[in-house]
């Protein structure tokens, strides 16, 4: 045994990794009385009392906090755990985050939407000031308020116009509800319809026949 390294200790001491005998095991380990050495805490402990009972954590340097429950020491606000002693901080302008790219509270003046914190949100989307997050909109509105009323609608890709009494995205001519988001087309002549083969009004030089189809010609004992 060398004169300068330990390989055991006298009851009230411990053990030190560097082989030294030693009355109190430093931060981040803690004393096992049945060998009588300094074993190391988990990695999120500061100071422990078992390998996974800390006792206190390290705001400053890495960035945890005591759980009283669990007695672990987790991220602080602003901060994400990555299995190692020091935390990781949260992307720009998120309050709390599981990583990089999983945004779960956003700081004020910014809203969560698909996990991420953006200033404004986007189209069919409103925000929510209480939660800070984008909330979607009935599926006829390109935007709307916070009481789901359409402020505005798509003509180019949803083939809707605003109606201001109703407060709602209504198919344009030649187009049909069917409650999705792109108002679907009537069938060939068709002006105005209910569904696929309902039609309840022609362009000009179609005739609505007795099967609300609109046709070029009326049938024989019909008339225009």
């Amino acid at each position: 045994m060398s004169p300068q390294k330990c390989n055991y200790c006298f009851i009230g001491f411990f053990l030190f990794n560097n082989g030294s005998c030693i009355t109190e095991c430093p931060q981040r380990y803690y004393r096992d009385q049945i060998i009588n050495t300094c074993q190391r805490c988990s990695y999120d402990c500061l100071t422990c009392s078992g390998l996974y009972v800390c006792d206190s954590c390290s705001p400053d340097v890495d960035f945890r906090q005591l759980d009283n429950v669990t007695l672990k020491c987790v991220p602080i606000t602003g901060y994400y755990d990555i299995n190692l002693t020091v935390c990781i901080k949260c992307p720009s302008n998120c309050f709390s985050c599981l990583n990089p790219s999983y945004c779960t509270q956003c700081s004020t003046g910014y809203y969560l939407n698909n996990n991420t914190c953006i200033a404004n949100c986007p189209a069919r989307f409103y925000t929510e000031n209480n939660s800070l997050t984008c909330q979607g909109c009935p599926i006829d509105c390109l935007y709307c308020d916070k009481n789901n009323n359409c402020l505005d609608c798509s003509l180019t890709n949803d083939y809707r116009l605003i109606s201001p009494k109703l407060q709602r995205c209504s198919a344009i001519i030649g187009r049909y509800d069917d409650f999705t988001q792109i108002a679907k087309p009537c069938p060939t002549g068709c002006s105005m319809c209910t569904a696929k083969n309902f039609c309840t009004a022609c362009y000009s030089s179609y005739f609505l026949d007795a099967f609300h189809n609109c046709v070029t010609s009326c049938p024989p004992r019909t008339l225009a």
